[in-house]
């Protein structure tokens, strides 16, 4: 084993979930929230089980270098992004030429005073439906145990590039050792 596993998946507390629908001068002028709130009850729970993900991201360039996707925040959930986007009622806003809820997530990482409170409600949105939550470390790696086996998404977004990736990758968990490794092929969205 050639990397330090990630630390176990924290779920956020009650007081810590944030309520992104609370309207502000911005929001309502982007038209982007339409949700009342995000209550933090619907947090959901891991389904105990007997599988395991090491996760692999990185994201190779042009000049043929790989960079890994260190310190990335990656979410198990049930639903694909655009799922949840629809579901805590995010819209992507007009005319910003913005095609689709992936590169609305990269675009107000990179560029938050273009998109205020964006990247903050999508993170809570994605949140508010994560069964757990996995940080790469510095070389892109990180472990989650004791999995439910089943059909998940693995979605997550880093700077890399010139806006950055975001990623929803379909997984199915057998029993025992899951190998998930990410890069551009299984990007929703890069630049």
């Amino acid at each position: 084993n050639n990397y330090v596993s990630a630390p176990r998946p924290m779920y956020p507390s009650p007081e810590r979930v944030t309520n992104p629908a609370t309207p502000n001068i911005n929001s309502q002028r982007n038209n982007i929230f339409s949700a009342p709130t995000l209550r933090s009850s619907s947090i959901q729970q891991l389904p105990p089980g007997d599988s395991s993900i090491q996760l692999s991201a990185q994201i190779q360039f042009l000049n043929n270098k790989n960079r890994p996707a260190g310190f990335s925040e990656f979410f198990l959930v049930k639903s694909d992004l655009d799922s949840i986007f629809k579901e805590s009622g995010i819209r992507i806003p007009s005319g910003r030429n913005i095609k689709s809820s992936a590169e609305l997530w990269a675009r107000s990482v990179q560029r938050g005073y273009r998109y205020p409170g964006v990247a903050s409600s999508i993170r809570n949105a994605l949140a508010s439906k994560s069964l757990a939550r996995l940080k790469t470390n510095s070389i892109g790696k990180a472990n989650l145990d004791n999995i439910e086996p089943g059909n998940y998404f693995v979605i997550g977004t880093s700077p890399l590039g010139q806006v950055g990736v975001v990623w929803s990758k379909s997984v199915r968990l057998i029993p025992g050792s899951n190998n998930i490794s990410l890069d551009l092929r299984d990007a929703e969205w890069a630049q």
